[in-house]
Parts: C-alpha cells; sequence; structure tokens
C-alpha cells in the first residue's frame, strides 16, 4: 500500500561537515489557509493587488520551525532558536518553499 508522509519536513543546507538542517513541523490547516490567503491580499475592486508572499512566508517559517542545527551567519554567529530573526525573509521564503511547496516527491497516477 502507498504511504503518504505527513512527518517532520527536513531542508539540508550545505555539504558534509558543513551542513546544516532546518526541521519543521507540519503545517496546521489554520497555519496553511493564513499562510495562502496572506500570500496575495486584494485592494478595493481587486485593484491595487500587493503581493505579500515573503512575508507571508517568512511568518509560517516562525510558526512552523522545531529545530535549527549547524548553521551560522556570514559572520559566524551560530544561528539558534532564539535569534532565528538573523535568517533574513527572503531565505525563510525560499526555505518555506523547498520545505512545503516544492515538489519533491514522485507521483505516479494510474486510471
Amino acid at each position: 500500500m502507498a504511504k503518504i508522509s505527513f512527518n517532520k519536513k527536513i531542508v539540508t543546507i550545505g555539504e558534509g561537515e558543513d551542513e546544516g538542517k532546518l526541521i519543521f513541523s507540519e503545517p496546521t490547516i489554520k497555519q496553511w489557509n493564513d499562510y495562502e490567503n496572506a500570500k496575495l491580499r486584494f485592494g478595493k475592486k481587486l485593484k491595487n493587488t500587493k503581493s505579500n508572499q515573503t512575508s507571508a512566508a517568512a511568518e509560517l517559517f516562525d510558526k512552523t520551525i522545531e529545530e535549527i542545527i549547524n548553521l551560522e551567519d556570514d559572520n559566524g554567529i551560530k544561528i539558534t532558536m532564539e535569534n532565528k530573526d538573523l535568517i533574513p525573509p527572503r531565505l525563510k521564503a525560499r526555505y518555506i518553499f523547498v520545505a512545503f511547496e516544492e515538489d519533491n516527491e514522485e507521483i505516479d497516477v494510474k486510471n
């Protein structure tokens, strides 16, 4: 029987001895819906469409990150759960994409 994985998502950064990891919990339905809704906000009468994708992803990052392993910034400061704000929102958005939106599982649908 095929299995669907609902386990923690792990994003690996770097290679070998310099390898670091970000470990995320699976978002709740509310967290995911909030993220999806926050990506695009509309002004009056669908005018002034504004993208909030980066800030929405950074917020989801902060809500779902469970562990940070072996990461440091450009100045050699170790990044931990307490100082995760050292990670720029643009990178947080990238890590959320890799963890939850990038198609990294093989899907084979048979009719």
